[in-house]
């Protein structure tokens, strides 16, 4: 993050630093553990949206977001602040700084969507989501992969994750490149287990 000034975790003109992810990868553990090291508020985008208005239900219980409101108003926000959410890609590319994609091993993640109040149908696609590098690939495409770095959620407590972020944000460490883990054969392992892939997946 060459563009930063010492001290400055955002760069100038950028002041969102952005976390997404698969529903149960960590992102609003990891975002309140990161929040107060940098000393900026964490906005968490399921928040935002009901606040304002900018979603509604659908047949199967999850919530459809109205993007280009969600767009705006990020786009509004002119403070170095931390964005958490899994369409946090949504925030406009030259308001944000840096986007980190939490990722989880599918066999974890499914144990930690269980508790939640999901249809078998939502839980197969959240899996099948981590396995396809779903967010990782909706971050790159609207960013480009010099501003998107991935993290392991995976057995690691949220201020362990945290810490990495942060060193990322502080020049302290090189972010990977995108792209690092292979999640899909586990993921359909489970998925199958389940009670079959979705009908949008082919197998090969």
């Amino acid at each position: 993050m060459g563009g930063l000034a010492r001290g400055r975790v955002t760069e100038k003109g950028r002041p969102l630093i952005a976390i997404s992810g698969t529903p149960g990868t960590g992102k609003s553990a990891v975002a309140e553990a990161l929040g107060p090291r940098l000393g900026l508020p964490v906005i968490a985008l399921n928040e935002l949206v009901r606040e304002r208005g900018l979603g509604r239900g659908s047949y199967d219980g999850s919530m459809v977001v109205d993007e280009e409101g969600v767009h705006e108003a990020l786009k509004a926000i002119d403070r170095p602040s931390v964005v958490e959410g899994h369409f946090a890609d949504l925030a406009p590319a030259d308001r944000v700084s840096r986007l980190f994609v939490l990722r989880c091993r599918p066999r974890e993640l499914a144990d930690r969507l269980a508790p939640r109040d999901y249809s078998l149908e939502k839980l197969r696609e959240n899996i099948l989501a981590e396995g396809l590098d779903t967010c990782l690939i909706d971050a790159v495409t609207a960013l480009g992969e010099e501003r998107v770095s991935e993290a392991d959620t995976t057995r690691r407590c949220p201020e362990d994750v945290a810490t990495e972020l942060e060193k990322v944000l502080r020049g302290e460490r090189t972010p990977p490149v995108p792209g690092r883990f292979s999640h899909l054969e586990e993921a359909l392992e489970i998925v199958n287990g389940l009670g079959g892939v979705g009908p949008d997946v082919m197998l090969h």
